[in-house]
């Protein structure tokens, strides 16, 4: 393929002693990418090329010339732009604007003209890819395909029909003054806003910016839902015949009402009837109401940083909800209320685990949000509550649980273990979709469990190793990262880049050294840490210990000493320490007797002698001091 492009240059060359240059070579395979299509012919026709071949293969010849021209740094942002697979990972596609570049290293003209002939190039195949998915009857295939083409090039005719996008811009908003809300928000007329897309309502006493930023996030995400989801709102057939004949996938559209109120005390205050709900959320989906609430600059109950008008995640669950009652057909009003309520809670927590980049989203992975819970929670020995015995519960028996954190972090891991394997995820949307339809047929779930008992499936999808630990995609940012008592090396721990959102880093019983540690929360403002049983020292430990919003630690077994600890001396933020089997002595009483926020302090088997542990206990008789059991160390969220 790069031959071809090669002799066409060769052609017009000059008689004189010729010599390539980097941009000889980008210009042929520029010239190859803007004139041909018998280039993309030939290589469709080749039997040992899939679709996916296809389609990144202008990519592929372009990146091999950026490389051979010298531009290497290039060259891996053409490699980057196609999506890695990873088969615990799905790839959704969302609007893009037009047709624009927005990695720097991709901006020189003649890089950027042949970048993006490649896409429009890889837009064509990959309608041909859709058409030749629809004629087979695949109809996953050919959305997905059509939704690739969309991505390549924004302003290719044929894949805005069929999704039904505008020309030109990502999303349709329109904004008016109110004049009737939903009766239930009790707003006079033109005292709020209405936001509307083709997929949304959005009443809004928030400002006109919050108001269009979340519009344009919540289409953002329905694009997203709509591939993850697809057997439950529109037909193989249906799906098919609309890429074959270029028509709109959706006939008529069906808007979902939001409201989004300007601050926490008003979306309190109009939950008061439902007191949990209106105490620990930050977004709600009203079923009664067909509403979903939600609120202006929430943010995240864990200390994450603000990511926009609204706690996405939580906005992503209780949309999800929403989405799935109200425009998938043929549901009861009241799903799950006998049986099968898990399904409900662990398909809206694993939405949760939805990361945007620039022009594509991701949908599970090992680095989602719950998983970092159920790990935490059901790797250190006690085993999980059996999902057959989970789905005997309906809404009302899991509603009086006092464990609905531990609930909650269970059902979205066992969620994740089936819907991350495309295996089992075909069962599990037909048990979905039963639940929903109020017939629940958890005969569809069983058929794919294997003879191992469900909490050991579990154990053994939650323990990592580094062969399933999959290289994160650039650009991903964690705020939790639980990876303790997993089976990793420390070659793969050092492949994890650096976090600076970490707030939760646990790294327990793995072979984290000091260089590990250090890079993987550089910038990072650590809440809670847990390097029990690591190979960190005082080097390490200097590093976290630092941080003055850490609230909990554990060095428990590691070869950290008084003077790892120095730099926590004065803390108020520390509540709980474990020092349990670690290098520390009397010398550092003095700081420890300083830390006036601590609650809870082991120093069993350390060097501290019987007198300085009598000297703590009379000092700070309010400190639970080597306590028998460990103390939680964080708090889960509980929907």
């Amino acid at each position: 393929m790069f031959g071809s492009h090669r002799s066409i240059v060769a052609a017009h060359r000059p008689p004189r002693p010729f010599v390539w240059s980097r941009w000889t070579i980008l210009g042929g395979v520029l010239l190859g990418l803007t004139c041909g299509i018998a280039a993309s012919g030939r290589a469709a026709e080749s039997p040992a090329e899939s679709p996916a071949e296809t389609v990144g293969g202008p990519f592929v010849r372009l990146a091999e010339a950026l490389a051979a021209s010298g531009r290497e740094e290039a060259a891996e942002a053409v490699r980057r732009w196609v999506p890695a697979e990873r088969d615990d990972q799905q790839v959704a596609y969302f609007p893009l604007a037009r047709l624009e570049i927005s990695s720097p290293t991709l901006q020189e003209p003649k890089v950027a003209a042949a970048f993006l002939a490649a896409r429009r190039q890889a837009a064509k195949e990959a309608i041909r890819a859709a058409e030749e998915a629809a004629a087979e009857g695949n109809a996953d295939a050919a959305l997905g395909w059509i939704w690739r083409a969309a991505r390549e090039d924004p302003t290719a005719e044929a894949p805005r029909r069929i999704l039904g996008l505008p020309a030109g811009s990502a999303s349709r908003v329109s904004i008016r003054v109110g004049s009737a809300a939903p009766p239930q928000l009790g707003w006079p007329p033109r005292s709020f806003l209405v936001a509307q897309t083709p997929h949304f309502r959005i009443f809004s006493t928030a400002s006109r910016r919050q108001a269009v930023a979340m519009a344009e996030d919540l289409e953002r995400y329905r694009a997203v839902w709509s591939q993850a989801f697809r057997e439950l709102w529109i037909g193989d057939a249906e799906v098919c015949q609309a890429v074959a004949s270029g028509q709109p996938l959706e006939k008529q559209t069906t808007r979902v009402d939001v409201a989004l109120f300007a601050d926490r005390a008003s979306y309190s205050k109009a939950l008061a009837g439902d007191a949990t709900a209106a105490e620990v959320s930050t977004g709600y989906y009203a079923p009664e109401a067909r509403l979903t609430l939600l609120y202006a600059g929430a943010s995240r109950a864990r200390g994450a940083q603000d990511q926009g008008a609204s706690d996405r995640e939580t906005r992503y669950h209780e949309i999800t909800h929403q989405l799935l009652q109200e425009t998938c057909g043929e549901v009861v009003d009241a799903p799950g209320l006998e049986s099968g309520f898990w399904v409900l809670e662990g398909i809206a927590s694993y939405m949760e685990s939805v990361r945007f980049f620039d022009s594509f989203a991701t949908v599970g992975g090992w680095e989602s949000p719950r998983l970092q819970y159920a790990r935490w929670r059901w790797l250190g020995g006690q085993a999980a509550p059996s999902l057959d015995v989970l789905a005997e519960e309906g809404r009302a028996a899991v509603q009086r649980r006092d464990d609905l954190a531990a609930w909650y972090s269970t059902v979205a891991a066992y969620t994740h273990l089936l819907f991350d394997d495309p295996d089992r995820r075909p069962a599990l949307l037909r048990y979905l979709r039963s639940v929903y339809r109020g017939r629940p047929e958890p005969a569809a779930i069983e058929l794919t469990a294997p003879h191992e008992p469900w909490p050991r499936q579990l154990e053994n999808f939650l323990r990592l190793s580094d062969s399933r630990a999959h290289a994160l995609r650039p650009g991903t940012s964690l705020e939790l990262l639980c990876l303790g008592r997993c089976e990793l090396t420390a070659e793969r721990l050092a492949g994890i880049p650096p976090q600076p959102p970490l707030t939760w880093l646990d790294l327990g019983h793995l072979p984290a050294t000091d260089a590990i540690v250090q890079r993987l929360v550089a910038g990072a403002k650590l809440e809670r840490v847990n390097l029990e049983s690591t190979a960190v020292t005082d080097a390490a430990a200097r590093i976290v210990v630092g941080q003055r919003s850490l609230r909990e630690l554990d060095l428990s077994f590691t070869e950290v000493g008084d003077g790892g600890l120095e730099p926590l001396a004065g803390s108020r933020q520390i509540e709980v320490l474990w020092l349990t089997g670690s290098r520390v002595s009397d010398d550092s009483i003095p700081l420890l007797l300083g830390l006036r926020g601590l609650r809870a302090l082991d120093v069993q088997r350390t060097r501290i002698t019987p007198e300085g542990l009598a000297r703590i206990a009379a000092a700070r008789p309010d400190l639970q001091l080597n306590p028998l059991q460990l103390i939680s160390p964080t708090a889960e969220p509980s929907s």
